[in-house]
């Protein structure tokens, strides 16, 4: 079953971000394999857009996989190649060593080898040291990590303590403050005048200032501590976050590598690219030097010079190392074991690093195999792919499935790899660079430079260090100590508690919900512990503004002080205010108390104590500044005070006048005074002034009572006080001076003098006036402090000008320091010459003793007798001829020297033509095969190309189907549809038909009423008559009456009938045409609706058609055309096989010009071999001709001088291989980043055209959503046809039905009517009747009522028909004219909206041109600032200024320049962020403008819309209306007014787009001539500062030219200038650098983020596949094991069977094999009887079977014709089973010779390996023999030529020793003799091992033999017991068979009973056949036992030959039995048909 989609689900997935999300789009893939098309014909467009898109996205996904799957194989080859060509170099390199190796074994020496093994596996037991003592290190820095990390958590502990102690004291502070507003409260607002009260409020002041000091103590505190737990919470980030850090670093430091390792390739293909030139230049000059030769005989003897010289070196090189030894010994016993270390764990690291290549190596190679693999697997798919052309099947999805989770293991080991490699050199770089170092510390220690003294600080300082950690390290393990007690302290009380809660002790707690809720209530703290802080620091920032504004205020209040000064009219208030002394006591005494002494005290306390009492200050000016707050209303209160002195003034002055009121005390009244005191009152208890309190003052003044004034004047001062006691702050500082003052009276200070401003004479001093003073003296202290601060700033200046000085004589010295240095080293240079020179004297003074020597020895021989001197002479002659002998014979070496010497260079020669035409043969296939590859990459990217543009067939196909599948479809749609006309059509003629069938037979209903009606009225009065004729006494006269009046009655009867007819048919008429007219009205309203309905449909087809257009002109605007893009694609593959054969050409150039330069290079340097060559026997001739011992001494030196120049020919031949190898690989790695660039480029094109394919999907979509917008698919449409032809026809039925049962209904009502009158009628009539009276007029009468009924009746019907429709068509017409009021209310609305829109273009206009010219001004001041640098720029200072001042100037200059440049980046800054902006401002714009533009257009559409509605509401009311056509005429004018202005509009915004595009490209002008003109100016600045050095250069140099200044002055100026510029210079580079370096580190990081998700994401689905793949391997390795396991107990067994065989065959083999052919023998006759039972139960079986088919023959006889129709059924179903049978039994035979094939082949390949193991070991002791015995011979060699090497040095020291060398010579001779004697007998004893005794070599290989065809034997009895087993299997199989062949045959034989036929036929046949296999049979059943007669025959003859007929015969059995089975198997098979 497909499975059913889940549609949200699919409908949530996004397709963009698919594919970074794998998993899912693996399930989706599956689910989508999965899925019917036939499910989705049902379902939406949109859902199918949908899942397309995901298709699309996960095919995608697929072929990038695919393409990485091909990279990654392409690359597996590449490096497959590589590694390939490299094995077969290094095995030709290695064949080459092994050949020579083997030439030069004889007699090479072996003891550098082995110095070399013992020297490697030293530095191996090193390494493994440094291992361990690595290990050991990382163990202790792990605890050391532990230590720290424990540190951290008691550090994290006490930062909770101290969080908690912090909230305790600011929960105390809060104490303290609220007991100090308690106090303040508490403080009684009575004022005695006593002095004590004074005296308690000061100390409670000073209390208060106390406490104030403490909090803001315990505030610094906290703070402190607050900021030891943030310096604590950091230290711990930071520790935490180092690893982080260390990891970044790393990560940017690899980058910063791979940036350097690009910048130097760049630079090595730049080095050589120069390196080509100067080869170029130095060929030519070559080729200049050859001409002229007396140059090149100048060089040669400048050459000669330089050998001397070179000599000499060399010599000198000996004793420096001789010097090295001797330091190194110092070294040694010094014992500086650091570097040593260092080096150790170093070298350890190295080989670390080896193995880790090793294992990479290994790891290259098992994924080289792989990739082969894979290679195969890839081939094979191809050649799948090719077979079945497209066609998948689910194997190869299977396959392809199975590969990409390979190639997905192997990217993940490969990226391992790279990462290990990665890891491995980034290591590697590390060790070399400390290698560097250490190598440069050895050189130091080996220089005396870096002494012992440093070592041993820091021996002592690492000491220190060791001790400080063991410190730490008990401390901590204490405190774990501790803290462990504390942990089972803490257990016990858990234990207890638990008890006494009675919970179990064992029973574990659920702590999580705990933890959760400790957690969240930590959280909860650490929040509120947040919102505090925020909170006190808005708190200190709040109080840092109050004190910022009351220092403003005190400011303002000190000017206000002094610039108001007292008037000449304060002396006249003196007088006044005599009575209020009492008043003014308080203030007096405050003044009074203090004595002047007490006042200078605290002038002298204060001067003394300003510097260090700073912060008091600052707290004095906030307190000051409060004052100043309230000096402001003190102010205005003096203003209103002096109007009322003023008063008071008149007011005392009348009193004086008025001597009666002297006495007493007279009440003033004052209303000014009243007025300001209430004022203060209001004030002070409410801070509000009220007009009530002015009124009750005047109703007080009215009283005129002194008493309450002064009251109120109390009251003031009261609040007055109180108001200073809220100033708390104030008061407290003030108190706490007092206090200060108080404690410096007692102690002595300097005399200062507190200068107040005095009081005018007579003035008593209040409390304003003593404000003042003070104010005056804060101002004086003000103006101090500034001058302090002044003269603070000018020491800080002149602090750092002294820096300044320091920095510069700082730097002096460090030159002195350096020059010094210098001056160090070359005299150590001097004094090491001077050694050198010593040296070479001693050697001379030696040479010369040794000649003196000689000379004084012939002299003496002179000076002796004749005789003497004749002995001497003979001597000396003796000697020289032993000489020329010895000469001679060196003579004879040199020659055979030559000889070989001649010889090895012919070989070299050759094996470096033969190592040449290798390499240009492996170059070129290289290279072939490089191009190959390219050209196959590029077909099979063409291929894929194609591929892609191409559908598969299978596809096609199934769209061709579809196709014809919906072309029968709709055929058989269109004749339905006309089978539907047709039958509307014929319904509606059938209708009409009805209808008027219908109306003929209402018609004559009536008429049969009517005449009924008239048969009834004429009954009844013939009966009348009759009753009247019956009456005897009727007259004739009566009787005539009668008779008229019936005449005259039925004339009437017939009018009324006539008229009743016509007035019915009128009415009938009437109803008709009311009913057509009603009809006509349904089918107008219905219509209407069908128009409505297409007409809104039509509008949004429109609108959206709009949309799409306006898109679709969006994306033609950017699109291309289908033409264009095609012919580029052509010409790109054009292109691309252009660009291949080009490479292709190039890369035969590259490997011609390559084979060529090898070729010239290994020429070069044969020539050069040979030139030196040359040489060298150029100056061995001239040492020849000299024949001296110092010619010899040179020879000597000149023969060393030619091996080191031969050695380094050979080196720089392996460099420039080297360099040539360096530059194929940039070569190659220029390639691949081309190969790189093609791939980004192939990927952008790519995205390109899968941007243009999904545009042209879009386009394709919506084009199909327009067609096909309201269409359904055609199996929906199917179903609606049917369910509407359904429903079309259910509703005729029920519209008829209803229709029929409407009319029955009315019929019926009428009939009801219509009798009911009738009764009434005939009972008035019978009633009239009866009275005989008025009986015609009664009849009229009557019949007139009757009709009148009837027609009421018809009317009121019709009235309320016509009532309802009324109702229904004014509804109807009421919604109409409510849409139409809507419409045009929306027209109006969308009129105003345009317009506005309008109004605001227009100003959005008006504000781009005002930018505009913002943007001008703002070029303008660019420029103008530009042309101020350029002006700045010119100013140099005068060289007229001393050398310092000059340099300063400049420095500053320098500064300023730099300032400016900075200034100007930043505007520049700033111009960019606004550009931006304004982008954002524009683009914004363009919304807006587009989404204008699609209102315009809705409002386009909706304007004919309503009109359209409009016209379609008004077509009822006629065409004609002369208003109709004037709303069309304004319609149209509406129109075309719309489309002017929309193309004003258009017009307007191309105008507008214009002018922002030449706005854009003007700004980017501007931008670039901005930047421009910055370079410009840069490049001006650098020049100038350039310049500007130079001129001080120039003037410096002049200078000392001109005054007598000192060397060591212009040096240093001269060095301060060049590191000025170099500071310059590197500084502007590593700005730069910088800013380049964070760039790329963004972008790196960025990209490294991005590769690490998709890397992790990868990793653990990698991981996820490996778990599964590793549990599968595990298992396979299980199941390996335990068939290992069985094989190796069966080999056991084997192996236990042989040894016991084998010592049965030593002891008796006659016996055993006796024994063994006994045993064959009976398992043979067994084996025999097995068979004849199995053929006796086989004939049994067939006669079985021949009795069956007998009885079936006869009892089938009767029956013969049904049996026959049967057999062929029968016959025909078997006949199937029959061949499958066949086949299966094919198959069995198959895989039973494909097991016995496998088995020989298994145990063929076991003896293979046994053999092979044997020869192994075999070789090995051989091996180890040969190596033993060539060890032996090379210690032997040595030891001889040793003993060579001393008797040559003898033989040159000694000449007596000659008989001697002979002696030795000789037994060399025969040592040698020996040596080959003894090889001889080792060989020959390998040879006697090998041949040991015949006889017992002969037996065991017989045993072998005998017991090799027991084990053949038994294999072949296990063979046929398993054959048995098997016959067995299949007897019973046909057993069962049969037994159900024959079921079915009863079951037949049943069926055949009903019918009889005869068969004879058949039968006979069958019976035939039969008996013909019986009788073969029967014949091979004889055979059979005749062969096994012959056996026991044979068992008499000898045991080989028996033997091996045995097993020939064995064979022949096997083969007959499986010939056998097989004849058997098929007449089985062939039975069941019978």
């Amino acid at each position: 079953m497909a499975p059913i989609l889940d549609w949200k689900k699919l409908m949530k997935v996004d397709p963009d971000s698919l594919p970074h999300q794998e998993e899912l789009a693996d399930r989706l893939l599956e689910t989508m394999s999965k899925v019917d098309g036939k499910d989705l014909k049902t379902e939406t467009p949109e859902k199918l857009i949908h899942l397309f898109k995901i298709t699309q996205s996960l095919l995608k996904m697929k072929t990038q996989e695919v393409e990485l799957a091909l990279e990654e194989v392409e690359k597996a080859g590449e490096e497959q190649a590589k590694c390939e060509n490299n094995f077969k170099t290094k095995m030709m390199k290695l064949q080459n060593e092994l050949e020579k190796a083997q030439r030069s074994a004889a007699g090479r020496d072996t003891r550098f080898l082995r110095d070399e093994m013992r020297q490697l596996q030293k530095q191996l037991e090193q390494k493994e040291r440094q291992l361990a003592d690595l290990e050991e290190e990382l163990e202790k820095e792990k605890k050391v990590n532990e230590q720290l990390a424990l540190r951290m958590e008691d550090a994290e502990n006490e930062n909770i303590r101290f969080r908690r102690e912090t909230e305790q004291l600011r929960q105390d502070v809060v104490d303290y403050q609220r007991q100090i507003d308690s106090q303040k409260e508490t403080i009684p607002l009575r004022r005695g005048e006593d002095s004590d009260y004074r005296s308690q409020l000061s100390k409670r002041s000073s209390e208060l200032v106390q406490y104030l000091d403490e909090i803001q103590n315990l505030t610094e505190a906290n703070e402190k501590l607050d900021i030891q737990n943030q310096e604590m919470r950091k230290n711990l980030e930071e520790s935490v976050q180092e690893m982080e850090k260390m990891t970044d670093e790393y990560n940017k430091m690899k980058l910063i590598v791979q940036q350097s390792d690009i910048i130097m390739d760049q630079l090595r293909k730049e080095k050589d690219q120069y390196k080509f030139q100067v080869q170029d230049l130095s060929d030519q000059l070559k080729a200049k030097n050859e001409e002229d030769d007396p140059l090149m005989a100048a060089v040669n003897e400048k050459v000669e010079e330089w050998k001397k010289i070179l000599a000499s070196k060399d010599d000198e090189i000996l004793e420096y190392q001789q010097m090295l030894f001797n330091l190194e010994e110092k070294m040694k016993i010094v014992q500086l074991d650091v570097d040593r270390n260092s080096i150790l764990a170093l070298q350890q690291g190295v080989q670390e690093r080896d193995a880790q290549i090793r294992l990479l190596t290994e790891q290259v190679e098992q994924y080289t195999k792989e990739m082969e693999k894979n290679a195969f697997v890839i081939e094979k798919l191809k050649n799948d792919l090719q077979k079945d052309k497209g066609h998948s099947s689910l194997a190869q999805q299977n396959h392809s499935e199975d590969m990409q989770e390979k190639l997905k293991r192997l990217e993940e080991r490969t990226a391992e790899a790279e990462k290990s490699a990665e890891l491995a050199e980034a290591d590697a770089r590390e060790k070399d660079k400390e290698l560097v170092e250490t190598l440069k510390r050895m050189r130091d220690y080996e220089l005396g430079i870096y002494g012992l003294e440093e070592a041993v600080a820091e021996i002592k300082d690492l000491k220190k260090q060791v001790k400080i950690r063991e410190h730490e390290i008990e401390s901590l393990i204490k405190e774990v100590n501790k803290l462990e007690l504390k942990i089972n302290d803490f257990l016990d009380e858990n234990e207890e508690l638990r008890e006494r809660l009675g919970l179990d002790p064992k029973t574990v707690i659920d702590l999580s919900e705990f933890r959760n809720s400790k957690a969240l209530k930590q959280q909860q703290y650490r929040a509120e512990n947040q919102i505090l802080l925020q909170e006190i620091e808005r708190l200190e920032e709040e109080r840092i503004e109050l004190k910022k504004q009351i220092r403003k205020l005190a400011q303002e209040k000190g000017r206000r002080v002094a610039t108001i000064g007292l008037e000449a009219d304060d002396m006249q208030m003196t007088d006044s205010f005599t009575e209020e002394k009492g008043m003014n006591k308080r203030k007096l005494d405050f003044l009074t108390t203090h004595d002047i002494a007490e006042i200078k005290a605290k002038n002298e306390y204060l001067a003394t104590e300003l510097n260090e009492r700073e912060r008091d200050l600052e707290k004095n000016r906030t307190v000051i500044a409060r004052f100043q707050s309230k000096l402001k209303e003190l102010s205005e209160e003096n203003k209103q005070l002096e109007q009322g002195m003023k008063e008071i003034l008149q007011a005392v002055k009348e009193m004086q006048k008025d001597s009666s009121m002297k006495g007493g005390e007279t009440p003033l009244i004052i209303p000014s005074l009243d007025r300001l005191v209430h004022a203060m009152e209001s004030k002070n208890s409410e801070g509000i002034f009220d007009a009530s309190v002015h009124l009750k003052a005047q109703v007080d003044q009215l009283t005129g009572r002194n008493e309450e004034l002064r009251k109120e004047l109390k009251e003031t001062q009261k609040e007055a006080t109180s108001l200073s006691n809220q100033l708390a702050n104030a008061n407290e500082k003030i108190a706490q001076l007092k206090n200060e003052i108080c404690l410096l009276q007692q102690s002595e200070g300097p005399n200062i003098v507190l200068q107040t401003v005095n009081l005018p004479e007579g003035m008593v001093p209040s409390s304003v006036n003593t404000i003042n003073s003070l104010n005056e003296y804060l101002i004086r202290l003000i103006q101090e402090l500034e001058n302090k601060e002044k003269l603070l700033k000018q020491l800080e200046d002149a602090v750092e000008d002294y820096k300044r000085k320091f920095a510069v004589i700082r730097h002096q010295q460090g030159l002195l320091y350096k020059e010094y240095q210098s001056q160090k080293e070359s005299w150590q240079k001097e004094s090491e010459d001077i050694k050198e020179e010593m040296k070479k004297l001693e050697e001379q003074k030696e040479q010369d003793a040794t000649k003196i020597k000689a000379y004084s020895n012939l002299l003496d021989a002179l000076q002796l007798d004749p005789d003497e001197t004749k002995k001497v002479l003979a001597e000396n002659n003796r000697k020289i001829t032993v000489l020329r002998v010895n000469e001679k014979s060196l003579t004879r070496q040199c020659t055979t020297l030559l000889e070989m010497e001649r010889h090895l260079r012919k070989e070299n020669e050759k094996l470096k033509g033969e190592i040449t035409h290798m390499e240009t043969a492996v170059i070129g296939k290289i290279g072939n095969l490089q191009r190959f590859k390219e050209m196959a990459s590029f077909k099979i990217a063409a291929l894929q190309k194609v591929l892609d543009g191409s559908v598969p067939l299978s596809e096609l196909e199934v769209a061709n189907k579809q196709y014809n599948a919906l072309t029968a479809k709709y055929r058989d749609m269109l004749q339905k549809d006309n089978l539907l006309v047709q039958r509307t059509t014929n319904m509606e003629h059938m209708e009409h038909e009805n209808e008027s069938l219908k109306a003929q037979i209402n018609s004559l209903n009536k008429e049969l009423e009517i005449t009924k009606e008239k048969l009834h009225t004429v009954e009844q009065a013939w009966e009348q008559m009759t009753k009247l004729g019956d009456d005897s006494s009727m007259d004739k006269t009566t009787k005539a009456i009668t008779n008229s009046e019936i005449l005259s009655i039925s004339k009437k009867i017939t009018m009324l009938e006539m008229k009743e007819l016509n007035e019915r048919q009128r009415a009938e008429h009437s109803q008709r045409m009311y009913e057509h007219l009603r009809n006509t009205v349904k089918q107008i309203e219905e219509r209407n609706f069908e128009l409505e309905t297409k007409f809104a449909e039509l509008t949004k087809i429109n609108l959206e058609a709009q949309k799409v257009e306006q898109e679709l002109r969006d994306e033609l605007s950017k699109s291309v055309s289908k033409a264009v893009s095609d012919a580029d694609r052509r010409q790109i593959m054009d292109l691309e096989k252009r660009e291949m054969e080009l490479k292709i050409e190039v890369s035969k150039l590259r490997e011609l010009s390559d084979v060529a330069k090898t070729q010239v290079e290994a020429l070069e340097a044969r020539q050069q071999y040979r030139d030196k060559e040359v040489e060298s026997l150029r100056m061995q001739i001239l040492d020849y001709q000299a024949q001296s011992d110092e010619k010899a001494v040179i020879a000597k030196l000149h023969q060393d001088i030619i091996a080191l120049q031969g050695s380094e020919s050979v080196a720089v031949g392996k460099l420039e291989t080297l360099k040539s190898k360096l530059q194929k690989m940039e070569i190659q790695n220029l390639r691949l980043e081309q190969k790189l660039d093609e791939r980004d480029q192939a990927l952008y094109f790519a995205r390109l055209e899968g941007r243009n394919r999904a545009k042209h999907l879009q386009q394709t979509v919506q084009s199909l959503r327009r067609q096909f917008s309201g269409a359904l698919p055609l199996a929906q449409q199917e179903k609606f046809s049917k369910t509407m032809i359904q429903l079309q026809n259910d509703k005729l039925k029920i519209l008829e039905e209803v229709q029929h049962a409407q009319q029955e209904r009315r019929n019926a009502e009428n009939r009801t009517l219509e009798l009911e009158l009738k009764l009434k009628s005939l009972e008035e009539l019978v009633s009239a009747l009866k009275d005989t009276r008025g009986a015609q007029k009664v009849i009229e009468w009557h019949m007139k009522m009757e009709e009148l009924h009837l027609q009421e009746l018809k009317l009121n019907r019709e009235l309320v028909k016509q009532k309802e429709e009324v109702k229904y068509l004014c509804n109807i017409i009421s919604e109409y004219e409510r849409t139409i009021n809507n419409l045009e209310e929306e027209i109006v609305q969308q009129n105003k909206f345009h317009e506005e829109r309008q109004m605001a273009w227009d100003q959005r206009e008006v504000e781009l041109q005002r930018q505009l010219d913002l943007y001008d001004h703002q070029q303008n001041e660019i420029f103008s600032t530009a042309l101020k640098l350029e002006e700045a720029r010119g100013s140099v200072p005068d060289p007229s200024l001393p050398i310092a001042q000059q340099l300063e100037l400049a420095l500053r200059k320098i500064q300023e320049h730099v300032q400016t440049i900075l200034e100007t980046r930043a505007t520049c800054r700033s111009l960019e962020e606004k550009l931006k902006e304004k982008e954002t401002a524009l683009w914004k714009a363009e919304q807006n403008v587009l989404s204008r533009d699609k209102v315009i257009n809705e409002l386009r559409l909706r304007l004919p819309a309503s009109s359209g509605e409009k016209i379609m509401a008004e077509l009822g009311k006629g065409e004609d209306d002369p208003e109709y056509h004037h709303a069309i005429k304004i319609a149209h004018q509406t129109i075309a007014n719309m489309q002017a202005r929309l193309n004003q509009k258009e017009e307007v915004l191309k105008r507008y787009q214009h002018m922002l595009a030449k706005a854009r490209e003007e700004q980017e002008e501007i931008a670039k001539k901005h930047e421009e003109d910055l370079r410009v100016l840069h490049q001006k600045l650098d020049l100038h500062t350039d310049n500007s050095l130079n001129k001080f250069k120039e003037t410096a140099l002049e200078l000392g030219k001109k005054s007598s200044l000192s060397l060591s002055n212009s040096k240093y100026f001269h060095r301060l200038e060049q590191t000025v510029a170099e500071q310059d210079n590197s500084l502007a580079s590593l700005v730069g650098k910088l800013k380049k370096t964070s760039s790329d580190l963004e972008k790196q990081k960025q990209i490294t983020i991005m590769k690490i998700n998709e890397f992790e994401t990868i990793r653990v689905q990698l991981q996820e596949k490996h778990t599964v793949d590793m549990e599968q391997i595990k298992h396979e390795a299980n199941e390996l094991r335990n068939i290992l396991s069985q094989k190796e107990k069966e080999l056991a067994n084997v192996k236990a069977e042989l040894e016991v065989q084998k010592e049965a065959n030593n002891r008796a083999p006659t016996a055993t094999l006796k024994n063994l052919v006994e045993q064959l023998k009976s398992q043979l006759a067994i084996k025999e009887n097995q068979h004849k039972a199995l053929s006796k139960a086989l004939l049994e079986l067939r006669a079985e079977m021949t009795a069956n088919a007998e009885q079936q023959i006869i009892s089938a006889a009767s029956q013969k014709e049904a049996y026959m129709n049967v057999q062929e059924i029968v016959d025909r179903e078997t006949k199937g089973l029959m061949t499958q049978i066949e086949e299966l039994n094919n198959q069995i035979t198959k895989l039973t010779d494909n097991l016995k094939i496998s088995k020989t082949k298994e145990t063929s390949l076991s003896d293979e390996r046994d053999e092979l193991n044997q020869e192994l070991q075999r070789k090995q002791k051989a091996f180890a023999k040969i190596s033993r015995e060539k060890n032996e011979m090379e210690k032997e060699n040595e030891e001889l030529k040793n003993r060579i090497r001393r008797l040559s040095s003898s033989i040159q020291s000694k000449v007596d020793e000659q008989n001697l060398i002979d002696v030795l010579q000789k037994k060399i001779k025969k040592l040698e003799s020996e040596l080959e004697t003894k090889c001889e007998e080792t060989e020959k004893k390998g040879v006697r091992e090998d041949k040991t005794p015949k006889e017992d070599i002969i037996r065991w290989e017989e045993g072998k033999k005998w017991q090799i065809r027991m084990e053949g034997l038994r294999n072949k009895l296990r063979e046929k017991e398993k054959e048995a087993d098997a016959l067995s299997k299949q007897l019973n199989t046909l057993k069962e068979i049969y037994t159900k062949t024959e079921k079915e045959k009863i079951a037949l034989q049943k069926k055949l009973k009903t019918t009889g036929v005869t068969v004879d036929r058949v039968v006979g046949v069958r019976a035939s056949e039969t008996e013909k296999e019986v009788e073969e049979l029967r014949k091979r059943n004889l055979e059979l036992e005749n062969e096994v007669a012959h056996l026991r025959t044979l068992q008499a003859i000898p045991r080989d030959s028996v033997v091996e007929d045995l097993h020939f015969k064995n064979l022949y059995l096997q083969e007959k039995l499986h010939a056998l089975q097989r004849q058997y198997s098929r007449e089985t098979f062939s039975r069941p048909s019978m």
